[in-house]
């Protein structure tokens, strides 16, 4: 994309409501064992390697609370702060990359 591009593409601009809609449709274990391996265990969080520090077994993904965390490099956040740092997105284009992957739109706002 040129400069010219990227100074005329739309920004995406979400509600709130919007942006608590695009959360709940994007759970945070499934967003995150799309990017890296995790496996359920026992008390119904998830296990995985962390693939911001690449250590093994120190992502803990809790479906429960929509949160992550890794035990090593100490990287926390939500979904969208996963797909914020994962991808390397701006906020409104992290929203937009999961209102996207869950089949949203939003009108000329979204």
């Amino acid at each position: 994309m040129t400069n010219d591009e990227w100074a005329s593409a739309p920004f995406p601009a979400y509600t709130e409501a919007q942006e608590a809609e695009i959360t709940r449709r994007s759970p945070v274990a499934d967003v995150i064992g799309e990017h890296t391996s995790i496996r359920r265990i026992s008390d119904g969080t998830y296990r995985g390697a962390c693939p911001f520090c690449n250590r093994p077994d120190t992502l803990e993904v809790v479906p429960e609370t929509g949160r992550w965390n890794c035990f090593n490099c100490l990287e926390t956040g939500d979904v969208m702060i996963f797909i914020n740092k994962f991808l390397g997105l701006w906020r409104a284009d992290a929203y937009k990359f999961l209102a996207d992957r869950a089949g949203l739109t939003f009108g000329a706002s979204a």
